[in-house]
């Protein structure tokens, strides 16, 4: 054969050879994109696995509030050094993060392992045993649940081995997962980002670096101090991931009376405090005024946004009902002091006013809802002569008849846990409102 003949010839079968891997190729990715298709759909119409990862999930909620209330422990290693407080006939447990001229921080993955450990009574608690569900299911072995902290979620995962029986068909499922959207690594560094700095100035409480850490990772900080000595922080992280914010508190021990004189004892003793606002409600239509407390010297009041009118030297904020419609508003409260130490704090504004010919509501007085079991209830303003009225919810989840304010809701098993609704009611004269809390369970 000529040399044209064999070069044709290893063509063609180049050709085909790599023909041949594409096709495999293809194959195999459709293939694998039918087999993880098969897989979601199966998870989504499996009611048993999207319960137990609906429990995993708000387990590990759950877990998340318990160990971050006890600065990153489900339970305290011998060597942790605790302080021991008492508020308002409470005892509290909190671990030293910074005592005695140093910083500890348990490792991020210590603070996984105790979430872990703290969601696993809660999931059982959860599960109940399945009682639920009418089929045979069996626990094969008790759950093993694994919390990591990402980048931008908090991923967990449960090895909890199960035998479910249905129609004399035998089948198992061993593995569950689920992610919730809180990033604690990125607050985790930041709070050791603050005692990095603070070890640089053992003898005083670095408050404005705390403050920085805070607004730069979308967080709010409080302090109170005890024996004056003791600094308790609370930071209040904004995921909504219940209707309780979720508030991540530990202790710095100083040893203020070693300081050199008598100016800095007083500086470092009694840092700025901004006295944490409630929730400030207005009910009747004008003028109101609300004063916020602050302990510091030569303080001064801002509010963000900052068309909220306060005095900047009293701390007093005015609110016109005129200028604030019915609604519920958020503002930040920030104080400084003469050093230009700043601290910052949350207060809720319910504007709810009625001059008398808006609708007039009741506190909704349905109890707890019951998964699974549909929820009908009607809204019915007392002043029925100033109808009619029209009736909307903030609610994605909740259906309402807006002529006869009839609600419909029936909560699915994840539901379960705190729930919060708002409904306007609205007339030819104005618009209130009402919040209604409850749980499903």
């Amino acid at each position: 054969m000529d040399k044209k003949g064999q070069i044709t010839i290893f063509i063609i079968v180049g050709i085909l050879i790599v023909a041949t891997i594409g096709i495999t190729l293809v194959l195999k990715n459709t293939a694998l994109t039918t087999q993880l298709t098969a897989q979601q759909k199966t998870s989504a119409e499996n009611p048993l696995q999207n319960f137990v990862e609906g429990c995993l999930r708000k387990s590990t909620i759950d877990g998340l509030y318990e160990t971050l209330g006890k600065g990153g422990y489900h339970s305290f290693p011998i060597t942790t050094k605790v302080f021991d407080f008492t508020i308002d006939q409470q005892e509290f447990q909190l671990p030293y993060y910074f005592q005695e001229g140093t910083s500890t921080l348990p490792p991020i993955e210590e603070v996984a392992t105790a979430v872990g450990e703290a969601a696993t009574p809660f999931f059982v608690e959860c599960i109940d045993h399945f009682s639920q569900f009418p089929q045979t299911i069996t626990i094969k072995d008790t759950p093993r649940i694994q919390v990591q902290f990402t980048e931008r979620a908090t991923k967990v995962f449960a090895d909890y081995p199960l035998e479910i029986m249905t129609d004399a068909k035998r089948t198992s499922m061993d593995t569950f997962a689920a992610t919730i959207p809180f990033d604690f690594r990125k607050k985790h560094a930041a709070v050791s980002d603050f005692l990095a700095q603070q070890e640089q100035a053992p003898d005083y409480f670095a408050m404005g670096k705390l403050s920085s850490v805070a607004a730069e990772n979308n967080f709010d900080a409080f302090f109170n101090t005890f024996n004056e000595s003791k600094v308790v922080v609370d930071l209040v992280f904004r995921e909504p991931l219940k209707s309780d914010p979720l508030i991540y508190s530990f202790t710095l021990g100083y040893d203020w009376g070693n300081l050199r004189s008598e100016e800095e004892l007083q500086i470092a003793a009694a840092p700025l405090q901004l006295i944490f606002p409630p929730a400030w409600n207005i009910a009747q239509p004008g003028i109101h005024t609300f004063k916020i407390e602050a302990v510091g010297a030569g303080v001064t009041f801002e509010t963000e946004p900052n068309d909220l009118p306060i005095n900047p030297a009293t701390g007093v904020i005015t609110v016109n009902t005129r200028d604030f419609p019915n609604d519920e508003y958020l503002y930040y409260v920030q104080v400084r002091d003469n050093e230009n130490r700043t601290v910052k704090a949350p207060i809720i504004i319910n504007v709810n006013a009625n001059p008398g010919n808006y609708p007039v509501l009741n506190q909704i007085t349905v109890g707890n809802v019951s998964a699974g079991k549909e929820l009908v209830y009607k809204v019915q303003p007392r002043n029925k002569e100033t109808g009619p009225f029209l009736f909307t919810t903030d609610s994605t989840r909740f259906t309402i008849n807006k002529a006869t304010g009839e609600i419909k809701f029936t909560p699915t098993r994840n539901d379960i846990g705190p729930q919060t609704m708002r409904i306007d009611v609205e007339n030819k004269f104005g618009r209130t409102w009402v919040r209604w809390e409850f749980e499903v369970r």
